[in-house]
């Protein structure tokens, strides 16, 4: 997956506590909503986390680092697609930003979709 900010982020620091995400909904061709998969990416003091949830929101596969900045605001990762996304799919996916633009504690969310990001985006082809 790579995927690009507006911005950079100001993801969570030793010096912080922000509670900064991106998660990207999947949901396989043909089957109902809601999504069968959810991947969140966050940094969090200094280290990636990459999470992947099943469509009940159990968490299936775990990756700590393997994230790529890229420059220009763009980040790279990858998922094992058999292991963690039930082997290959075409599928569409959704991406929102949720950060909680508060360096305290304090849990107040505030959640960016990608452009055009109310629904699901084009379908897409995983690798087998």
């Amino acid at each position: 997956f790579t995927f690009r900010m507006q911005a950079q982020p100001v993801w969570d620091t030793f010096a912080t506590s922000r509670a900064t995400v991106m998660r990207f909904l999947l949901d396989w061709q043909g089957t109902p909503l809601p999504h069968d998969r959810r991947i969140t990416v966050s940094r969090s003091e200094g280290a990636w986390r990459t999470v992947v949830f099943d469509g009940g929101g159990g968490a299936r596969c775990l990756r700590d680092g393997g994230v790529q900045a890229l420059g220009n605001q763009r980040y790279r990762f990858a998922v094992p697609v058999a292991m963690c996304l039930g082997g290959a799919h075409v599928l569409r996916a959704s991406a929102s930003f949720a950060d909680d633009r508060d360096d305290s504690a304090a849990d107040d969310i505030r959640l960016d979709r990608v452009p055009n990001g109310g629904g699901y985006g084009p379908f897409i082809r995983l690798p087998n």
